[in-house]
């Protein structure tokens, strides 16, 4: 087939662009003759492709994109082709591939109403109009199904018309042998030192990529973390208003701005942390490469702004979560087969005969939830108390006893209804603590919706925890997110540490120690299994039910205090090791005996303790170092830990 490729600029670091490039490449591959039409080509141009580099200017941009459609379109009536691909929206496409997001939408919402008084707003309206509206004849691959939705919502687009591709990088990302002396020489020739930590922003369109949050969060950062902290910003775009901002924070050197570029894998092998804070992004497809399977830069954290991050797209760091919640969360992906699977799926949604062919990724359905910027479920009492009103500013009027109270959460106790609950409310911690937990290698807590999330995943493992009555969340900027979660009063009950609190001088019944080992053994045992690690794992967080007197044979355990819970499919050896320890930590001072601790591990792993004893040795014995570092630590600096 004769293929013709339409897109206002080409130059070689763009998303966009190298989405084309890539796609364009497989067509030729497969044997169709490659033609370009375009206002703005950068770079080299491939063997056996025609680029046709219209000849039309204009003052205004929507005028000189209104020109090259004309031309085109003149072109194209002289010599035809089989099938028209544009990646821009424009009339008299046989296929967009949908790397913008919903112009309408971001007019309604994000626009002054004069907005759509002037020709730019009339001019990229009806554009978009020629692709999505209902009767239109153009197939379109979606590399996100967070606009679709809105897509819908504004031109009821058939649905069948939609064909979501999977995600894809390219196989140079790759790490190869020599990936630890490729960093070494990068920081050398950076003059970055071990103790140095490199963050490194990638992407094209400063402004929309979210420059001057990088700025601001960089100087933000504590004194002497901020000294050995620098940041390289790397795209094409006049950076002289990020140098102004720069210079006015104070950052001096700790900020270098580098033009686009092809050696971008030895630039994130280097780096500490890729950042990624885009004010509006389709998909982010640069926030793949630092999480995917044998990448160069593997194993580097990443930081995303979530409405860059739609679900099967962006790979899972550590914001990720249960794969019911789509609009705040990165994504791993597990595939390995899906690395360079997108130019190959948006062949695969063409015929020979030029007709669109249904990929078979597409959907057979969309969820508009995954567009959203909040998330709000309510049962009774404050479905009916709430109902009409603004959620978010109830719960903050709520009042009773405080038990913690930080800039950043809230936690109390109050009662509604005649009932007790508690409260916790999250106001956002700010891009500054978000990279200071990162840098020192810890997961910093974003939300409420780890601890809602974890819950549900507690009751489908048949583990005793709270129950979830509220939650909400708000806001696609996690460092400023509003949410909170509203739970049931367990009570009465006591806490394992204050019921074990005086076991050395005051023994309890051997049958009551028992029980209460097995009780923990298997809850413990059963929450790993599922794959939930709990990162606060001590006895003041497991509650023993007192409505009842305290017997053997009425043992009833809850977990509680999930906020910093992970959620996995597999929970790590390292997370459960550390669950484990801190566990035993907090165990140390209510008399254990060799036999209690023997009765854990078996009704823990479910297996004879001859297996344990030969197959954990390892494990056992790091625990008891970690527990006893800890149990150092606190008696040199008390609670403070």
């Amino acid at each position: 087939m004769q293929l013709a490729f339409v897109l206002y600029k080409y130059f070689p670091f763009g998303g966009l662009q190298r989405d084309f490039m890539r796609i364009a490449l497989e067509c030729q591959q497969r044997g169709h003759q490659i033609r370009v039409y375009t206002l703005i080509w950068e770079g080299d141009v491939p063997p056996g492709f025609e680029v046709l580099v219209a000849p039309v200017k204009a003052f205004l941009n929507h005028r000189r994109n209104e020109k090259l459609s004309a031309w085109m379109a003149a072109d194209l009536a002289k010599r035809p082709v089989d099938r028209l691909i544009g990646f821009n929206k424009m009339p008299g496409l046989d296929v967009y591939y949908a790397a913008d997001g919903c112009f309408e939408d971001k007019a309604q919402n994000l626009r002054h109403s004069l907005y759509k008084r002037f020709g730019r707003y009339r001019h990229f309206a009806e554009y978009e109009r020629a692709v999505f509206a209902k009767d239109a004849k153009t197939e379109i691959l979606m590399i996100s199904e967070v606009q679709q939705p809105l897509f819908i919502k504004h031109y009821d687009t058939p649905l069948q018309r939609f064909h979501l591709l999977p995600p894809g990088i390219a196989q140079d990302r790759r790490a190869p042998p020599d990936a630890a002396e490729i960093r070494a020489g990068f920081r050398k020739e950076f003059n970055l030192g071990d103790d140095d930590l490199l963050l490194v922003q990638i992407g094209s369109g400063f402004k929309t990529k979210g420059v001057d949050r990088s700025l601001k969060a960089v100087a933000a950062l504590p004194a002497e973390l901020k000294k050995r902290t620098r940041l390289f910003v790397i795209g094409q775009d006049d950076p002289k208003a990020f140098q102004l901002q720069s210079a006015t924070l104070g950052l001096g050197d700790n900020v270098q701005f580098l033009k686009g570029r092809s050696d971008i894998p030895r630039f994130l092998l280097g780096a500490d942390l890729l950042i990624h804070p885009a004010y509006n992004e389709n998909t982010g497809t640069s926030c793949l490469k630092p999480w995917w399977p044998g990448c160069r830069c593997w194993s580097r954290p990443c930081v995303v702004m979530p409405i860059t991050s739609p679900k099967p797209t962006v790979a899972g760091c550590w914001m990720s979560r249960s794969n019911k919640r789509s609009s705040t969360r990165t994504w791993r992906i597990c595939s390995p087969t899906l690395r360079s699977a997108r130019p190959g799926a948006a062949m695969g949604c063409l015929r020979r005969d030029g007709r669109p062919l249904q990929h078979a990724a597409a959907r057979g359905g969309c969820d508009s939830g995954g567009a959203k910027t909040m998330k709000l479920i309510l049962a009774e009492p404050f479905k009916t108390l709430w109902a009409g009103l603004d959620a978010f500013a109830e719960v903050e009027k709520l009042q009773g006893q405080v038990f913690r109270e930080l800039a950043a959460r809230r936690t109390l106790r109050t009662e509604v209804a005649g009932r007790p609950y508690f409260v916790k409310i999250h106001r956002g911690i700010g891009w500054a603590e978000i990279f200071k937990n990162l840098i020192t290698a810890k997961l910093p807590v974003l939300g409420a919706g780890l601890e809602w999330d974890a819950i549900h995943r507690l009751q489908e493992l048949g583990v005793p925890t709270m129950t979830g009555v509220a939650f909400g969340e708000k806001g696609s900027n996690p460092a400023d997110q509003h949410s909170f979660i509203i739970t049931e009063e367990l009570a009465p009950t006591i806490s394992l540490e204050d019921l074990t609190v005086n076991w050395v001088a005051e023994p309890p019944a051997p049958a009551l120690r028992q029980a209460l080992t097995a009780e923990l053994a298997r809850m413990v045992g059963d929450m790993h299994r599922g794959g939930v690690n709990h990162r606060d794992c001590y006895l003041c967080h497991f509650l023993l039910d007192t409505a009842r007197p305290i017997d053997a044979r009425n043992i009833k355990l809850s977990v509680i205090d999930l906020h910093r819970a992970q959620l996995r499919a597999h929970l790590p050896l390292r997370w459960r090791d550390k669950d484990l320890s801190a566990l035993y930590y907090s165990a140390l001072e209510i008399g254990l005996t060799r036999r209690d601790k023997l009765r854990f591990l078996k009704g823990y792993f479910r297996q004879p303790l001859r297996q344990i004893l030969a197959e954990q040795s390892a494990s056992l014995s790091l625990m008891q170092r970690k527990a006893d570092k800890l149990y150092a630590r606190k008696q040199r600096y008390g609670d403070a830990i």
